[in-house]
């Protein structure tokens, strides 16, 4: 009996995080569901019915099957692999961004240097005074103190550099989307990473709240901390959550109709040409 209204007890606690939780990936789901229905379907056939109306201007206006063949194939080849390399080579050629390993290695040399100075600081310090060196955990709450306003002084010194590697970034991702309109999968990869929710507007707008959330709770525990105020169960409640203000599906949709857009004009002109072709061909009659 004990054991099972501890288990309860457990769950009572859970609960108020399990319902939010649930409550937000419902609405998340439902938000995604209309997204993707919506999204999907259009990208996808106007996709489609430009290939195939592409083959059909091919057809009307080329030669023997075997030269129609080797047509669509090089324009294949151009539209679908070479156009959107010599983008993408173009947008780091242009904007180089450092790797992130670079970013990886400055943060943990920032990091470590910074360490090692504290360190020895406080120790020197200790060294020469030591009359003064704090007893047990007084001297573990020291230490602690210094950390966090060493730990600060990092993320200061890191920021700019992840600022510096998400500009460089954009650049990059806004020439690809001037390029998109002489390609068609360049088109249709943008309009799939925004209709997923992969693209890299969203991803910064994600990226914003984590680093605002990452602040709001180190903060909490921070100020509880400076003040040697003891963490209490009644104190679960008001830890901080993390909630994900998804962007409004006209944001998503601003993005996604210069791609839409472009595809709507290359099918245009793909169906609009043979048809002038066709009325060449004469009409048998019985």
């Amino acid at each position: 009996m004990n054991v099972a209204v501890k288990r309860d007890s457990r769950c009572a606690r859970r609960s108020p995080f399990a319902q939010h939780f649930g409550r937000l990936r419902d609405a998340y789901t439902r938000q995604r569901r209309l997204q993707d229905r919506i999204g999907i379907v259009a990208p996808t056939l106007l996709y489609a019915l430009f290939w195939f109306a592409l083959s059909v201007l091919v057809n009307v206006h080329g030669g023997n099957s075997a030269a129609n063949g080797i047509a669509l194939a090089g324009t294949w080849l151009a539209l679908v692999v070479v156009v959107p390399t010599l983008a993408g080579l173009l947008a780091t050629t242009l904007y180089p961004a450092p790797s992130r390993m670079e970013l990886t290695t400055a943060a943990r040399q920032a990091q470590t240097e910074a360490e090692s100075a504290y360190m020895a600081r406080l120790s020197e310090y200790y060294y020469d005074h030591l009359e003064f060196v704090p007893e047990g955990d007084e001297r573990a709450m020291d230490f602690l103190t210094v950390a966090m306003a060493n730990r600060n002084a990092i993320d200061k010194a890191v920021r700019p550099l992840h600022d510096e590697f998400q500009s460089q970034l954009n650049r990059q991702e806004s020439l690809v989307q001037r390029f998109q309109f002489i390609s068609p999968a360049i088109m249709m990869q943008l309009a799939l990473n925004e209709i997923s929710g992969t693209g890299a507007d969203r991803y910064e707008h994600f990226l914003a709240q984590a680093f605002d959330f990452r602040d709001e709770w180190s903060d909490f525990f921070t100020v509880r901390f400076l003040r040697r105020a003891p963490l209490k169960p009644s104190d679960y409640d008001q830890f901080p959550a993390f909630e994900y203000q998804e962007e409004p599906f006209t944001a998503m949709l601003t993005r996604l109709l210069p791609s839409l857009a472009g595809m709507l004009l290359l099918l245009a002109g793909a169906v609009l040409t043979p048809l002038t072709g066709l009325r060449r061909y004469p009409v048998a009659t019985s």
